[in-house]
């Protein structure tokens, strides 16, 4: 009896670990975009993976979407990116992949983390959309942060309807995510790439299992987690006065300025007139709140650093103009999964002290300097009831043997140099490279380049190469119509252009139909004024196009202001163009009892006056 009771007892325990033991499973899949050649390919596999959402109940599960990029040379190398925000997509950016230098070295393994991209179940996926809308609105201070925390607040209880547990989204689980992937793609050792809020999960993977990394990159790095909101106003404020003190030859008032802005904003914000695919209302109002959140996410990209000058000149000055095109830019560094954003933070930063903290820190500089939107990250997960755990070892690296490559940005706002030397002095086989400009600049060409001779095991030189930001000054062209002509050049709707393209085509057929005209006697005057005119509009559409290309490569910002300095005579050309296409139509009208085919001419005319239409719709003119 005993011997049977132990018997059943050994089956028992054996079932109940055998329930416990977590089931993944990798799955191959067509593609993630059915649409798109470019992407599907041999070289490019795609998988779902399907992981525990609660690794200790393993129940339930979720799947994460993966890509994996084949080296376009034979390597055993390998590197996994670990994207930030949090709640960044990694899959959705497949294409800077394609032929990025690192492919040369090693496999590339896109993870959209769990809540995130491709990844299912998707969390609140229209919260970013909603919270883009609150800050549309009229509203400031903590009337806009109860705004977020409500809509948070439905955030959670559509995740708990649809019993997906909050609590489960954090980074220890997606490190056991990672680990695991590793094991089903049978790899033995890989690099870890981690960007921003990345760098966290990729420290905290490494520490937890240091037997999976071969080498660890750290683009805008996290140095100590508990650092990431309480010193979130110094790290903001230093980064803008930095820029203050570097553009101050240029701008010597731009913190006079900045300053004033806050000022005039805190007293009465103003709104512009904004596409109805953004906000659904069509108009975007901008507070001092908004505002400063502009100009710190324009501190993480290079380019939008050097023309912040710019951006701060056009809100003192209320041009609505540029501020309206703004607002697209503005919407763009808000895609994220804030569902996933949240989740990640709440569980992985916030603790009854956060709010304290961050306010503690934000009273040491001006009034004005707090950012509103972090803090309202704080009162989100007050109300959602998630708390931190804390533990004694959090921010200690443990010691390694593998190498790690740091990136850090003079100028970056949420993840400063600072960080950067901190953990260069914790890792002791690291390299830091310090970059002239802001966020995420492993991904600059010097950038890309430093990675593949990391992975290679080239000698690294930190040595920074990189050029320095080139503050935009007043040598530009300003034109509110430019900004709206590159949008058409940049997504073309091909019903609205049809009729231009049509004329286009007219104009340039006239030339060869009217040069043959002028030996023959009779109207020479005439042909020659419809050829002089025909050659100014495609000069003037040329010169637009050559100009937006040219102002492109040297800074794509600066279309919200107009062109760069020397394009200045397009304008002119412009009303040149249509004096003539004025003086053409009045001697047609003259003249045209005299004229053979009279239809052609009429429909050419029509062609100058629609070019003319399009131009003044777009506000190039008039």
């Amino acid at each position: 009896m005993i011997r049977r009771f132990l018997i059943f007892l050994f089956l028992f325990a054996s079932l109940a670990t055998h329930a416990q033991n977590p089931k993944t499973k990798l799955e191959i899949c067509n593609t993630f975009f059915p649409d798109w050649k470019e992407v599907n390919n041999k070289d490019i596999k795609y998988y779902f993976f399907n992981v525990p959402e609660n690794w200790n109940y393993p129940k339930k599960q979720i799947k994460l979407a993966v890509v994996q990029l084949l080296s376009l040379k034979k390597t055993n190398e390998n590197v996994v990116f670990v994207s930030g925000g949090p709640g960044g997509w990694s899959i959705g950016a497949i294409k800077k992949w394609l032929n990025h230098p690192l492919r040369e070295k090693a496999n590339i393994i896109l993870l959209d983390l769990r809540g995130t991209g491709f990844s299912q179940p998707s969390l609140c996926p229209d919260l970013g959309k909603k919270i883009l809308n609150v800050f549309s609105q009229d509203t400031q201070g903590n009337k806009e942060i109860n705004a977020i925390v409500d809509i948070s607040k439905e955030c959670k209880e559509h995740l708990l309807k649809d019993k997906i547990d909050p609590a489960e989204y954090n980074s220890n689980n997606i490190a056991q995510d990672l680990h695991t992937l590793k094991t089903e793609l049978r790899i033995d050792k890989w690099f870890i790439y981690g960007i921003s809020y990345g760098t966290y999960i990729a420290q905290l993977y490494s520490k937890t299992y240091p037997g999976d990394v071969k080498g660890l990159i750290l683009d805008s790095p996290i140095s100590e987690i508990s650092d990431y909101y309480s010193k979130n106003t110094s790290n903001y404020l230093n980064s803008l006065h930095l820029l203050f003190k570097d553009s101050k030859s240029k701008f010597p008032d731009l913190e006079k300025e900045y300053y004033s802005v806050i000022n005039k904003l805190n007293r009465k914000g103003f709104s512009v007139i904004v596409d109805k695919k953004i906000i659904p209302n069509g108009h975007f109002t901008y507070n001092a709140d908004e505002f400063k959140l502009i100009i710190q996410q324009s501190l993480y990209n290079k380019q939008l650093i050097e023309v912040i000058p710019l951006i701060i000149d056009a809100f003192n000055k209320e041009n609505k103009d540029v501020l309206s095109s703004l607002v697209e830019s503005f919407s763009e560094s808000l895609k994220r999964d804030f569902g996933t954003y949240y989740c990640v933070t709440c569980n992985d930063v916030y603790n009854n002290q956060s709010i304290s903290l961050f306010d503690e820190n934000s009273k040491q500089h001006d009034k004005n300097g707090a950012l509103l939107f972090y803090r309202s990250d704080l009162f989100v997960c007050q109300s959602w009831g998630i708390t931190k755990k804390p533990t004694s070892d959090e921010d200690k690296q443990s010691d390694s043997t593998y190498k790690t490559l740091i990136f850090a940005g003079k100028y970056d706002p949420i993840t400063p140099l600072s960080n950067g030397e901190k953990l260069a002095k914790k890792l002791k086989n690291s390299y830091l490279v310090k970059m002239l400009y802001g966020h995420g600049t492993s991904f600059s060409k010097e950038g890309k380049q430093m990675l593949a001779r990391f992975i290679s095991g080239s000698a690294i030189e930190t040595g920074n190469k990189a050029p320095e930001v080139q503050f935009v000054s007043h040598n530009i062209f300003y034109n509110k119509g430019i900004s709206k002509l590159a949008e058409n050049f940049n997504k073309p709707n091909w019903l609205f252009l049809s009729s231009l393209i049509i004329a286009l085509l007219l104009i340039i057929s006239s030339i060869f139909i009217f040069i043959p005209k002028l030996k023959a006697p009779g109207n020479r005057t005439l042909y020659s004024l419809i050829l002089f005119n025909s050659f100014l509009g495609i000069a003037l559409f040329l010169s637009l196009s050559l100009g937006i290309f040219q102002t492109t490569n040297q800074n794509i910002y600066i279309l919200l202001f107009g062109l760069i300095k020397k394009f200045e005579f397009v304008i002119y050309l412009a009303y040149i163009y249509i004096v003539s296409t004025l003086v053409c139509f009045g001697l047609v009208l003259v003249k045209r009892n005299t004229i053979n085919n009279i239809e052609l001419i009429y429909g050419l005319i029509f062609s100058y006056i629609l070019l003319i239409i399009y131009l003044a719709f777009w506000g190039i003119i008039l």
